[in-house]
């Protein structure tokens, strides 16, 4: 019993030490004096533009590689810690000898083949698959050189935390570099799938990452909801499916916004070129919007005229240097 004791005092002692580290990583990342067990990274001023730096010093000063998602859920040191030994208990998964690394279900290929630069899809309403099914017919007619990628709106949440949406982009960026090592990026956002695809891009960005062009087809954001608390940012959702509220930062990425002449009339996306640093291209297409239960319209092929019109330009601007 006595080497028992031994054994639980050690793991005690070894959990400690690995909440100290935390806190100094936290500490330095944050620019704050001191950082208690139960502080909340967030809560101190976080944000997720400094999830990847403060993931990559911290898997640096425990030995482990971690993933972005890990700071969303465990965001104090002492849950942190916790979550750093349920890892480092794991079995480590088989090595895949070269193969092709494996896609969670909600990774989509919409049409996996093509030898051109991905295009990834953030679908709008719930991010269903009946959702990606139209995206696909997009895809196809935008030609079968090009590969795309849709994601559900899945990842699942962690029992930890609820989701929220610099959470799901933290998921969506490693499985888009897993898809494509490296920038420039294409990233396409379809309604309310605009938010995730704007978080994307700017978590990429974070990483030293390119961003060649973001597509945005009706994504809305009305001009009040610019500029309002940066915690809608981080604010979490138990909803399947829903996007949780969502505030954009400017980034200094090229955008197109894709919509109808009555859907700019009405100034549903007039929020956009509010926080847009790069180049800015309104299309617009005629007639009106439906609505999410049919946001096509019977216009896929003009939609896709667009899209192709899109990655040329887009394509085009990563060559220049």
């Amino acid at each position: 019993m006595a080497g028992v004791t031994v054994g639980r005092a050690s793991a005690a002692i070894a959990q400690a030490s690995v909440v100290d580290v935390i806190q100094r990583a936290w500490e330095e990342i944050l620019g704050v004096e001191r950082v208690a067990p139960d502080d909340d990274f967030f809560d101190l001023g976080g944000h997720s533009l400094l999830v990847p730096a403060a993931v990559a010093l911290l898997g640096e000063r425990v030995g482990h590689e971690l993933a972005p998602r890990a700071l969303f859920e465990a965001p104090t040191p002492a849950e942190m810690a916790e979550l750093i030994a349920e890892l480092r208990a794991a079995p480590a998964p088989p090595a895949l000898h070269g193969t092709t690394p494996f896609l969670p279900d909600w990774v989509v290929p919409l049409q996996p083949e093509g030898s051109g630069r991905p295009v990834f899809v953030f679908p709008g309403g719930l991010g269903g698959k009946w959702i990606l099914h139209r995206d696909a017919q997009i895809a196809a007619l935008v030609g079968r050189e090009r590969p795309f990628y849709g994601f559900r709106r899945d990842p699942q949440p962690s029992p930890r935390v609820g989701r929220s949406v610099p959470a799901m982009a933290a998921a969506y960026v490693a499985q888009i570099r897993t898809v494509q090592g490296s920038g420039p990026y294409l990233l396409y956002g379809v309604c309310s799938g605009g938010a995730l695809a704007w978080e994307t891009a700017a978590q990429l960005l974070a990483t030293g990452e390119a961003v060649a062009g973001v597509l945005l087809f009706e994504s809305p954001l009305w001009k009040t909801q610019v500029g309002i608390t940066p915690a809608a940012r981080e604010a979490p959702s138990h909803l399947p499916g829903l996007v949780p509220p969502y505030a954009p930062e400017p980034l200094p990425i090229d955008v197109t916004l894709l919509m109808t002449e009555m859907w700019h009339a009405r100034g549903r996306s007039d929020g956009w070129p509010l926080v847009t640093r790069g180049r800015l291209e309104r299309v617009l297409m005629p007639g009106d919007s439906p609505g999410a239960h049919n946001l096509y319209a019977g216009r896929e092929a003009t939609i896709a005229a667009h899209v192709r019109e899109w990655i040329a330009r887009a394509e085009e601007g990563a060559a220049t240097p």
